[in-house]
C-alpha cells in the first residue's frame, strides 16, 4: 500500500504527463484564431508551468533532495522531448527544440535562486500533514502577511525591470528583449506558487497573484507595442500563454494542496524546550 504521503505522485502523474502529450502533438492553426489560441495556451503553459513547477519541487519537496534533484531536472528535459515531438509533427526545424529546452532550463535555474532563498532563510518545505507526528517536528504556517511581502518584493523588481527596458531595447538585440521580459514573467509565477500552497487563505492568496500577473501582462503588451525591436506579439497571443501558465500550474497545485501537503516553516520539537535549569 502507497503511504499516504506518497500517493501525491499517482494523482499528479497522470495531469502532468497529459498536458506534456498534448503539447507534444498539438500543432498550430495559423488560418483559425480560436485553435491557435488553444494551440498557444497548452503548449507555451505546459512548457513554462511544468518548468516552475519542477523547480518548486527541486526546492521544496517532497522527497529526499538527492531524489527529487535530477528527476526534477529530468522533468525539464522532457519538455525538450515533446517539442522535438511538435517540430517532427509539423515539420520545424529540430535544432529549435534544444534552443527552447535550453532557454527552459535557464527558466528553471533562475527560479532557484529565490526558491531555495525561501527554503534555507525561512527553512520553508513542502510537508504532508502526517509529517508533524512522523518527524517530531512543528510546523509553523507560512502566512498571507509573509506572501503579500514576497509579492511585494516581486511587483517592485518586475517595476525596476520594466523602467530599466528602454536602456535594453536601445542596446540590446530582439532575442535579448526577448529574454529579458521572459525572465520577468518567470519571477512572476513565484507569488502564485506560494499563494496557492498556504496552508490558510490560500484562495485570497491566488487571488492577488493573479491580480499581479494580469496586471504585468497588460505592461508587458504595452511594452511590446512600443518597442522598435521588430518583436511582435499580439494581446490575445500573450493571455493565452500566460493564462495557460497559470491553468497548467494551479491544475498541479491543487492536486497537491489535496493530497495534504502544504507549505510550512519546520522546525525541531527538541528547539522549543527550555534550557535546562543548571
Amino acid at each position: 500500500m502507497v503511504p499516504r504521503r506518497y500517493r501525491v505522485f499517482l494523482w499528479a502523474g497522470p495531469p502532468i504527463f497529459l498536458t506534456w502529450l498534448m503539447a507534444a502533438l498539438l500543432h498550430e492553426y495559423p488560418q483559425d484564431d480560436v485553435r491557435e489560441i488553444i494551440f498557444i495556451a497548452v503548449f507555451w503553459g505546459t512548457m513554462f508551468g511544468h518548468t516552475t513547477l519542477a523547480a518548486t519541487w527541486s526546492a521544496f519537496g517532497p522527497a529526499p533532495l538527492i531524489v527529487r534533484l535530477p528527476l526534477s531536472m529530468a522533468w525539464v528535459a522532457m519538455l525538450s522531448v515533446a517539442i522535438f515531438i511538435n517540430l517532427q509533427i509539423t515539420g520545424g526545424p529540430p535544432e529549435l527544440a534544444l534552443i527552447i529546452g535550453a532557454c527552459l532550463f535557464g527558466q528553471w535555474l533562475f527560479l532557484q535562486l529565490p526558491m531555495w532563498g525561501l527554503a534555507i532563510g525561512l527553512g520553508l518545505r513542502l510537508n504532508h500533514r502526517d509529517d508533524v507526528a512522523r518527524l517530531g517536528q512543528e510546523q509553523l504556517q507560512f502566512t498571507i502577511r509573509q506572501l503579500l511581502a514576497v509579492t511585494t518584493i516581486v511587483a517592485v523588481l518586475v517595476g525596476i525591470g520594466r523602467m530599466a527596458l528602454p536602456v535594453v531595447i536601445q542596446n540590446g538585440s530582439g532575442v535579448m528583449i526577448f529574454a529579458f521580459l521572459a525572465g520577468a514573467e518567470v519571477i512572476l509565477t513565484l507569488p502564485l506558487v506560494l499563494a496557492a500552497l498556504l496552508r490558510r487563505f490560500a484562495v485570497p492568496g491566488v487571488l492577488v497573484a493573479l491580480v499581479l500577473i494580469a496586471v504585468a501582462t497588460v505592461g508587458e503588451m504595452r511594452l511590446f507595442q512600443t518597442m522598435s525591436s521588430g518583436l511582435s506579439v499580439r494581446f490575445p497571443v500573450l493571455i493565452a500563454a500566460n493564462s495557460g501558465t497559470v491553468l497548467v500550474m494551479l491544475l498541479v497545485l491543487t492536486i497537491v494542496r489535496l493530497n495534504g501537503y502544504s507549505l510550512c516553516r519546520c522546525r525541531s520539537a527538541a528547539s522549543r524546550l527550555p534550557a535546562a535549569s543548571g
